[in-house]
C-alpha cells in the first residue's frame, strides 16, 4: 500500500515527531512546549526497519492482591458458612484478576530506525507501522533523497 508523505507522526510511545524545512524534531511528553529535540535531515544516514519490545504490566496489581489476602483471611476465620463461602469465592476471584494484572505482557512493534552517528539510537526510533508513521517516514525518506541535500553537502 501506498502512503502519502507526512510532516508529522505520533508513533506507539507517544512521541511527536515533526519535520519542517529539513529539521526533524523529537518530543515527548516529559518536554516543555518549546522544548524536543531537533536534528538536521542532512544528519540522517539510513532509515532502518527494526523491532521494538514493550513490556507491560497491568495497573491495580498489587492492590487487588493486597484485598484478595484479606477477603480470604476474612472467610478463614468466619464462623458462618455462607459468610464464608460468599466472601471466598469473591477472594478467589479477586485473587486471580490480581494475579492476571501482576504478569508482563510483551508485545512485539515494527519500528522504523533513524540511523544518526553520535546519537542514541533506541531514542531515533519511530515505533509502530501505522499509515501515519509510515506516511513520516517516507517524508524523512524523500528528504534524505531530495536533490538539494546533494547539493548542499
Amino acid at each position: 500500500m501506498a502512503y502519502s508523505t507526512a510532516r508529522f507522526c505520533i508513533d506507539r510511545n507517544i512521541v511527536r515527531w515533526t519535520l519542517i524545512n529539513g529539521v526533524i524534531n523529537r518530543k515527548t511528553n516529559q518536554d516543555d512546549p518549546t522544548g524536543g529535540q531537533d536534528i538536521s535531515v542532512q544528519e540522517v544516514r539510513a532509515i532502518e526497519r527494526t523491532a521494538v519490545r514493550k513490556k507491560e504490566r497491568g495497573t491495580l496489581g498489587r492492590p487487588l492482591l493486597f484485598i484478595a489476602v484479606l477477603l480470604l483471611a476474612t472467610a478463614w476465620g468466619s464462623d458462618s458458612l455462607t459468610l464464608r463461602f460468599v466472601v471466598g469465592l469473591a477472594g478467589l476471584a479477586l485473587l486471580y484478576t490480581a494475579v492476571e494484572r501482576l504478569r508482563t505482557k510483551v508485545t512485539m512493534h515494527d519500528a522504523f530506525r533513524l540511523v544518526i552517528p553520535g546519537r542514541n539510537a533506541e531514542e531515533w526510533t519511530v515505533v509502530g507501522v501505522t499509515p501515519e508513521t509510515m506516511g513520516f517516514v517516507r517524508g524523512v525518506e524523500e528528504e534524505i533523497s531530495s536533490p538539494t541535500r546533494a547539493a548542499g553537502a
